[in-house]
């Protein structure tokens, strides 16, 4: 099997997973990536190359899932906004301030974080109802939540999951529009990174396009059963996917 197959195939998974729960699409990715080649006698893929095709796919999944769910109404663009640009400004700070920080420090800060979020998501939805639009909410705390969850991606590389758990406790917003509006903000976050991996020649453009082919069929597959799946069940598989990032993190510290 072609390394770009590989690639066009785990892209696909990773878009189907964001636009089904909003989130864990960077995780599949550069998890795969990373371990999947060499396990098939494939040539490894380097670690500076998975996190380049990361942001990349999240990049196209973000777009493609945003634009699908934003036509059922389940994106909130004044959610997006507040939390969104607030969210980029924390992260280009925290990049910043990381490299002051020692690794292991950030690591458990990382899976505190998680964990925190995994339960968080068994918990009981705060909102009242599942349908209509975020309604009211503080955009002081939708700008809060936006700059808590930057300054993580800017610290450790990840945090857009802890969005979603925000955005159901904190605004009562409901699972969908959740859902959508994070692929919203995610969109933002994606393409920062992005623009800064290809001004420094680090997207290999042959992979890039593969994992375009495999995201594109993955978006719809996802945005169709994400519309499909009760409100409840993307809350436990988002609680799941949670879970598991936070248990990879422990792993990581223990090991």
């Amino acid at each position: 099997m072609p390394v770009e197959v590989l690639v066009g195939i785990v892209g696909l998974l990773g878009a189907f997973t964001a636009a089904l729960v909003g989130s864990g699409s960077g995780l599949v990715m550069v998890s795969f990536l990373l371990y999947l080649p060499p396990l098939l006698g494939l040539p490894s893929i380097d670690v500076k190359t998975a996190a380049a095709l990361g942001p990349t796919q999240i990049l196209f999944a973000t777009l493609l899932g945003t634009a699908l769910h934003g036509r059922r109404g389940l994106v909130d663009k004044r959610l997006v906004l507040s939390a969104g640009t607030a969210m980029a400004a924390a992260a280009v700070f925290a990049a910043i301030l990381s490299a002051a920080l020692p690794t292991r420090v950030l690591a458990v800060v990382f899976a505190l974080l998680a964990t925190a979020a995994g339960l968080v998501m068994f918990l009981p939805p705060a909102h009242k109802s599942d349908s209509g639009s975020a309604g009211d909410f503080s955009r002081l705390l939708a700008v809060l939540i936006g700059g808590g969850a930057g300054t993580v991606v800017g610290l450790v590389g990840a945090g857009t999951f802890l969005l979603t758990p925000a955005f159901l406790q904190v605004l009562r917003t409901p699972t969908r529009v959740a859902i959508g509006s994070t692929l919203g903000v995610s969109l933002l976050g994606g393409l920062a990174a992005v623009v800064g991996k290809l001004s420094t020649g680090q997207v290999p453009y042959a992979l890039a396009v593969a994992v375009l082919v495999g995201t594109v069929p993955g978006v719809f597959l996802g945005a169709w059963a994400s519309h499909r799946l009760p409100p409840k069940v993307l809350r436990y598989l988002l609680a799941v996917l949670i879970t598991i990032i936070a248990l990879r993190a422990w792993w990581g510290l223990l090991r």
